[in-house]
C-alpha cells in the first residue's frame, strides 16, 4: 500500500514567527510525511519550517537565511516594553530549540549567529552540511533546441 505523501513547494523571504511556529507544529503532528521543496529562497521564518520537513529539499540555487528575531517597535509604556522583551526572548529561545532539534547546527554555532546580530546566509551545499536540507535537487532535463 502506498503511504500518502504531502508535498509542500514554497518561496518564503520571511513572515511572522507566530504563524511560522503554526506551520511547524502542524508538520511536526501531521500523520502523514510532509516533504518541504525550497526554490528560491528560505529565508527568516522560511528557514524555520523548511527545517521542520520530514524530508527537505532545495534547488541547486536556492538562497538560505538564517537570523535572531527582530522586533521593530520600542515604544510605549515602560512595563508593556519590558514585557514584550520577555516574551520576544521566549520566542528566541524556542526558535533556536527547533533550530537545534531539526538540524546538525550546533548550540555554539548558533549563539555565535545570534550574538553577531547579522543575517547568516548559506548556499544549498552549506545548508545539506548543517543538516538544514536532505537533499539539493539539480535539473535533470535538458532543453533541446
Amino acid at each position: 500500500m502506498k503511504e500518502d505523501l504531502l508535498d509542500y513547494t514554497y518561496v518564503p523571504h520571511g513572515g511572522l514567527l507566530v504563524s511560522a511556529f503554526a506551520i511547524c507544529d502542524q508538520i511536526r503532528c501531521s500523520a502523514t510525511p510532509v516533504w518541504i521543496y525550497a526554490s528560491g529562497e528560505a529565508c527568516s521564518a522560511g528557514f524555520l519550517i523548511l527545517t521542520c520537513g520530514d524530508r527537505r529539499m532545495a534547488y541547486e540555487n536556492t538562497t538560505l537565511m538564517y537570523h535572531q528575531l527582530s522586533w521593530g517597535s520600542g515604544y510605549g509604556k515602560f512595563k508593556d516594553i519590558d514585557e514584550t522583551n520577555d516574551q520576544v526572548k521566549k520566542d528566541q529561545e524556542k526558535l533556536d530549540k527547533l533550530i537545534l532539534e531539526n538540524t546538525s547546527i550546533t548550540k555554539d554555532k548558533l549563539e555565535y549567529i545570534n550574538e553577531r546580530k547579522q543575517d547568516w546566509f548559506m548556499d544549498v551545499k552549506e545548508a545539506q552540511k548543517l543538516g538544514v536540507i536532505d537533499e539539493i535537487i539539480k535539473p535533470t532535463k535538458k532543453i533541446k533546441k
